[in-house]
């Protein structure tokens, strides 16, 4: 169960001062989401993601962004050389340098106990794309979880559907035996079957 956020710019390269500070501010606040298994995630700005060399001296190594980065030109320079060293290039970083990724691996239960609430998760999700995604910055969100709250968000659509379903099969249980008490005899007794059923799935762990 793991997110991927892509940050892209439209105008330009990575290696840009205005989009690393956009990308370690989006990567700061989803560090602290609640249900982030904050180890294991990655991104440029992320200690884990570290760069190896081979120099007369032997080896050398460091973190990608480099502890002095202050967004001036050389700390830009120096960045580029750190990615094209990490072997982070299609993996992390685009191999265009117009984007690059936000891994999150995501917890089934938070400290407490509690199961992710997937529909709470995406909403922050939501707000984050809005607060950032202006002028050339746009945010790309993919993954199990965004798909599960969007389609909790959509599910209001989805229970519309439901009921034009029903009545039309209600209709044509009807028209094929013209009985009322039949016809509701039948669609109550399915009902109570998809009543179970979604009582049984979190019974079951499956919710």
């Amino acid at each position: 169960n793991t997110l991927r956020i892509v940050i892209e710019t439209t105008e330009g390269t990575i290696f840009e001062a205005s989009y690393m500070e956009v990308l370690r501010r989006i990567n700061d606040e989803v560090f602290l989401l609640p249900g982030v298994e904050r180890s294991h995630m990655k991104s440029l700005w992320t200690p884990s993601v570290r760069w190896v060399g081979v120099t007369e001296e032997g080896m050398e190594g460091g973190p990608v962004i480099p502890d002095n980065f202050d967004g001036s030109q050389a700390s830009l320079e120096q960045l580029r050389a750190n990615v094209e060293r990490s072997g982070q290039i299609g993996q992390l970083v685009a191999n265009d340098f117009r984007s690059t990724v936000i891994i999150l691996p995501l917890l089934e239960k938070d400290p407490e106990g509690r199961k992710l609430n997937y529909y709470e998760f995406s909403q922050n999700l939501e707000k984050l794309r809005l607060k950032y995604e202006t002028g050339p910055i746009k945010v790309r969100i993919v993954g199990f979880a965004k798909v599960v709250g969007d389609l909790i968000d959509g599910i209001q659509e989805v229970m519309f559907f439901l009921a034009i379903t029903i009545g039309i099969c209600t209709a044509v249980l009807f028209w094929h035996t013209r009985c009322v008490r039949s016809t509701l005899l039948v669609v109550a007794c399915s009902l109570l079957a998809v009543l179970w059923l979604l009582g049984l799935l979190p019974t079951l762990g499956y919710e």
